[in-house]
């Protein structure tokens, strides 16, 4: 069974439910082999999206934001960020401005912990 209900909120939580709303067929339409008809940045959304409805409570992004221009990742991390109270979110990756809402982050290098800070702002 789907719960319409909350796919809708979960689509709102990833911001990703105006661009939804506006499809002809909205929360119908048809993605296409790994959502090859949006763009990178809907497409993460709709990740996010697919995450949230399951439910899970930790949220991992692996080189989430690798493949988006610097505005989009901009978004994207902004729209993460705002989960952040309900989730426990863990980001791996290489661009450190990936890191700027993060509260604690840890350093591998050739799979040994390099550095650990907390509140990195």
């Amino acid at each position: 069974n789907i719960d319409i209900e909350k796919i809708h909120k979960v689509a709102k939580e990833a911001e990703i439910y105006e661009f939804i709303s506006s499809l002809p067929d909205k929360f119908e339409t048809r993605i296409g082999e790994r959502g090859i008809k949006f763009s990178g940045g809907q497409r993460q959304r709709l990740g996010i999206a697919r995450a949230l409805y399951r439910g899970g409570k930790i949220l991992i992004f692996d080189e989430a934001t690798s493949a988006l221009d610097i505005d989009t990742e901009e978004s994207i991390l902004t729209t993460v960020n705002s989960l952040g109270s309900n989730y426990t979110i863990i980001i791996i990756t290489h661009r450190l401005s990936s890191l700027k809402f993060c509260n604690n982050f840890i350093v591998v290098s050739n799979g040994k912990i390099k550095n650990e800070k907390n509140n990195i702002s």
